[in-house]
């Protein structure tokens, strides 16, 4: 943003943020694909609602160990996220999972979703022609 003075001088300004701060962003970017509100998101990845809270604001800087613990439970709720993107801002951004990634990722969905199968192929009644 540029501000002019009275006179020909011209001051620039720019808004810095800190690392933590970046990484809090790049935090809640992610949490918003799940559509959970904040509550519902703690609930779910079981980390305190304090601890993401001091991440999300940038008080206190996410750590890789932090970012790995995250990542993972973002994989659960189907979205993928990167510990590289999290930390840097570098690679791929966070996005929903496909079916096939979801399988990849979560060795029970794929089960879970065979046993479904399963019980709806059972719950089929035979024709009668």
């Amino acid at each position: 943003m540029k501000l002019k003075t009275g006179s020909s001088l011209e001051k620039e300004s720019y808004l810095t943020y800190t690392t933590a701060q970046l990484k809090g962003r790049r935090l809640r970017m992610a949490r918003a694909l799940t559509g959970f509100s904040r509550q519902e998101f703690y609930e779910k990845i079981g980390i305190a609602t304090s601890t993401i809270d001091t991440w999300d604001s940038g008080r206190v800087e996410l750590t890789e160990k932090s970012a790995v613990r995250v990542c993972e439970a973002l994989r659960k709720l189907g979205i993928y996220c990167t510990q590289e993107w999290l930390l840097n801002g570098s690679g791929t951004p966070p996005r929903l999972m496909d079916e096939l990634e979801k399988s990849a990722f979560l060795p029970d969905a794929g089960w879970q979703s065979k046993m479904n199968l399963q019980k709806h192929e059972k719950q089929k009644k035979p024709i009668n022609l």
